[in-house]
C-alpha cells in the first residue's frame, strides 16, 4: 500500500512557466520523503509544447519512477486531478499540486 500519492497536472508547462517550471520539478524530486512508500503521478492535459519530454527525461535523470499519463485532450484541471485520483487508488493520502508550486523538502 502507497503512503502518498502525489498527483500533478501540466499543460503547455514549459511554455508558460518557463525555467520556472524546473524548479517546481526539482522541489517535487527533493522531497524528504523517508520512511514513506510515495506514489508520484503526472497527469498531462494534452500539452502541445515540449512538457512530457522536459518531464521525463527530467525524472530519468533524476532516476525518479513517476507515471506520466498523457491525456488525449485537455480535460480540464478537476478531471485530470480525479484521472491521477484513480491512478493513486491504493495510497491512504493524496496531495493534489498544480504545476506552480515549489513544495519545501519537508512539506510530507
Amino acid at each position: 500500500m502507497c503512503d502518498v500519492g502525489i498527483i500533478m497536472v501540466t499543460y503547455n508547462s514549459t511554455s508558460k512557466l518557463g525555467k520556472f517550471f524546473n524548479k517546481v520539478l526539482e522541489s517535487l524530486v527533493g522531497l524528504d520523503t523517508e520512511g514513506l512508500n510515495v506514489k508520484i503521478v503526472i497527469v498531462d492535459n494534452a500539452s502541445r509544447d515540449n512538457t512530457v519530454n522536459l518531464i521525463r527525461s527530467f525524472l530519468n535523470n533524476k532516476g525518479i519512477n513517476a507515471e506520466i499519463v498523457n491525456m488525449k485532450r485537455n480535460t480540464g484541471l478537476p478531471a485530470g486531478y480525479d484521472y491521477g485520483a484513480v491512478k493513486a487508488k491504493d495510497c491512504k493520502y493524496l496531495m493534489f499540486l498544480n504545476d506552480d508550486v515549489i513544495l519545501s523538502k519537508n512539506t510530507l
